[in-house]
């Protein structure tokens, strides 16, 4: 059972990405033009010290763009008429939104490390490997490679989290045939202001026992806390979804 679950989990995996070729596509030039018409704005006149924020916001605009495209990995499926196919599958929900999480993690992967690589090799090109020498000797002398892996480790977790809860959101408003973007907007909004008030409750629970994070530096106990928590709010909107799919989706 377990291998034919892997087999099909392959297999739908195989599916989603071949169903956002264009999409991938597009990125793909949008990024590497980003680069070049910045890189070109650099050499004719910019100040090559621009190049590391026109870098960061092309990857702002490639990490929004990707979990934007969350939402409408969903209802692609009644669009193009997959759902039939996915539903005469022996899956569950929960084999469907692992691999459409799998898919979107990839693209995160491949196009924000690309969109990452392009622009240190942008740095390097304009304003040379001291600036980079310099910057990494004083990550090190302040010792912030551990800050940096806790916040690389939230970042990573937290983009999970939003891809469960825009999950979640899509499959209910799918539910409904009017008002099916609004709803899943409404959804999305209010299951992020419930997340955000139990987070506020858990820095006041903190904070009350006195184990508070600095400017500095974060606590162990709060990161650990934090990591915590965001898994377990995964995880409970990734059931929720799979469940809702598995009891109330119909042709």
């Amino acid at each position: 059972m377990k291998i034919a679950n892997g087999s099909m989990l392959s297999t739908l995996y195989k599916k989603d990405i071949m169903s956002m070729k264009l999409e991938n596509i597009i990125m793909l030039v949008g990024i590497l033009l980003g680069h070049l018409y910045f890189a070109y704005k650099a050499s004719t006149g910019w100040h090559p010290g621009t190049i590391p924020f026109t870098s960061s916001t092309i990857f702002s605009i490639v990490l929004f763009v990707i979990l934007l495209g969350t939402f409408s990995s969903i209802r692609r499926e009644w669009n193009n008429n997959t759902i039939y196919l996915i539903m005469s599958l022996p899956v569950g929900g929960k084999t469907i939104f692992l691999s459409k999480l799998l898919t979107i993690l990839t693209q995160l992967v491949v196009f924000g490390g690309l969109s990452v690589l392009l622009g240190i090799l942008s740095s390097l090109h304009f304003l040379g490997s001291d600036l980079l020498v310099e910057g990494l000797g004083f990550i090190s002398k302040y010792q912030l490679i551990q800050e940096l892996l806790k916040f690389v480790t939230l970042l990573f977790i937290g983009v999970i989290q939003i891809i469960f809860v825009a999950f979640f959101s899509s499959i209910v408003g799918s539910l409904f045939k009017r008002f099916s973007g609004f709803i899943t907007f409404a959804i999305f909004v209010i299951s992020n202001v419930i997340i955000g008030r139990i987070y506020t409750e858990m820095l006041k629970l903190f904070m009350h026992l006195h184990i508070e994070s600095t400017r500095q530096s974060i606590s162990s106990e709060f990161f650990l806390a934090q990591v915590g928590l965001m898994l377990v709010i995964s995880i409970i909107f990734f059931f929720l979804t799979s469940a809702v799919y598995d009891k109330k989706v119909e042709l």
